[in-house]
Parts: structure tokens; C-alpha cells; sequence
């Protein structure tokens, strides 16, 4: 039979409580065999046992990740459509006479939405630039 080994361990009073409190709720006939059980398991390298909260976590983190990918290939989709719309739209759609151009340039833009003012701000600084006698010649020419 193999020699046992006393080692003595100093607890203070409230490790010593938290000490039996563990044992009794666990179990164990005294804080002793509960102290050899937990030594056994460190020793033996338990598994790490995962709780249900972060088991909770994990599937809550996959369904997000599921989610997020099918949102994406949705998106993905959204854009294929918007793309396919607008391509057939300036396909079918013929381009305004040129005359039509100073009209719209003369337009008061105080009623248009910001997005609608910014398109046509562009197509001022465009013409500015056309008839600037320094541009390039292939950059004062309108575009056909």
C-alpha cells in the first residue's frame, strides 16, 4: 500500500466556510474528500465543462453570423436588381435635346431635394469647365 503524504494548507475563516458550504452542497462527506476530488481533477486535466450561459452565447453569436451571411447575399441581390433596373431604364430612355440643357441650368433649385441640386451643381461645373478657353481640346467637345 503506497505511503500517504500529509500537506497542510492555512485557510482563513471565510475560505474555510465557503470550504464545508462547497463540500455539503456537492456532496462530499467532509471538505477533506471534496479537496482530494478537486485535486484529482486538476491533476487529470479535466475537460473544460461549458455552462449553459455561454453555451446561450455561442448559439446566440452563430445565429448572428447566420443571419448576417443571409443578409449579405440579400443585400448582394438588391444590388444585382438595382443595377439590371437602371442599366435597362438608361438603355430605353433617350437622352434630352441639348437645347433643353440651358433650360434646366436656369432652373430655381430652392425646391429640389439636396441629392437632386448636388447632380446638377455637377453638370454647372462641367459646362464651366467646357468653355474655359485652357481646356483640353477633347475636353471642350460635348459629349455625343
Amino acid at each position: 500500500m503506497a505511503r500517504r503524504v500529509k500537506h497542510t494548507v492555512r485557510l482563513s475563516e471565510q475560505e474555510q466556510v465557503q470550504l464545508r458550504t462547497a463540500a455539503k452542497d456537492r456532496g462530499y462527506l467532509n471538505p477533506t474528500t471534496f479537496i482530494r476530488a478537486a485535486i484529482r481533477n486538476e491533476v487529470a486535466g479535466r475537460g473544460i465543462e461549458i455552462t449553459s450561459s455561454e453555451q446561450r452565447i455561442a448559439a446566440t453569436l452563430e445565429r448572428l453570423s447566420r443571419d448576417l451571411f443571409r443578409m449579405n447575399k440579400g443585400q448582394q441581390a438588391l444590388f444585382a436588381v438595382l443595377d439590371t433596373l437602371v442599366k435597362s431604364f438608361l438603355t430605353c430612355v433617350p437622352e434630352p435635346p441639348r437645347d433643353a440643357m440651358g433650360q434646366v441650368l436656369m432652373i430655381d433649385f430652392d425646391h429640389f431635394p439636396p441629392c437632386f441640386i448636388f447632380s446638377h451643381s455637377v453638370c454647372r461645373i462641367d459646362e464651366n469647365a467646357r468653355s474655359k478657353p485652357d481646356a483640353p481640346q477633347s475636353f471642350r467637345q460635348a459629349p455625343s
